[in-house]
């Protein structure tokens, strides 16, 4: 290798180039090259922040200027029947579900018509079989209670929805 002709005609040719700029140059040039560099990082960064800043501003305006949570305005609504067919006709009459709920009384009303919904298709299996339930009468005073019970949270619900 050391007395290949090819390394030896590049160092001929490197020997009478001339160096395109000197060292001092070379300096310059890579302080201008970071200088730049760094504006455009701070640049970026500025630009970044007034991203972010204009990101909290309008959220902060989106929730400003969002209506309030409705409260429905008046007396309180009628006091729930106590027996079982006016009280459902009652519970048809309220709304589905106020738009403030809590979570205690959000299960409390979903496990009471779940009790509701699962006697109602015993009730309605009997009906389709042709055959008696061996505990109708018991079912049908269950069914009473709870239409009564869910009665009487829904109202529950709706007072305290009222009062705020």
């Amino acid at each position: 290798m050391p007395g290949d002709h090819r390394l030896m005609a590049l160092a001929a040719q490197d020997a009478a180039c001339e160096a395109p700029y000197s060292f001092e140059e070379f300096e310059r040039r890579g302080l201008r090259a970071g200088s730049v560099a760094r504006r455009r990082e701070r640049i970026a960064g500025l630009s970044a922040a007034a991203m972010i800043v204009a990101a909290l501003v309008g959220g902060l305006w989106l929730v400003a200027s969002r209506p309030g949570v409705p409260v429905a305005q008046g007396r309180a609504p009628a006091t729930p029947p106590m027996d079982a067919v006016t009280a459902e006709h009652w519970l048809a009459a309220v709304p589905a579900e106020p738009v403030v709920v809590r979570a205690h009384s959000y299960a409390t009303v979903a496990a009471l018509e779940d009790r509701l919904a699962f006697i109602d298709d015993r009730l309605n299996d009997s009906r389709m079989t042709g055959t008696a339930p061996d505990d109708g009468g018991a079912l049908g005073r269950e069914r009473e209670r709870l239409v009564n019970a869910l009665a009487s949270v829904r109202y529950a619900q709706m007072l305290a929805v009222n009062s705020r």
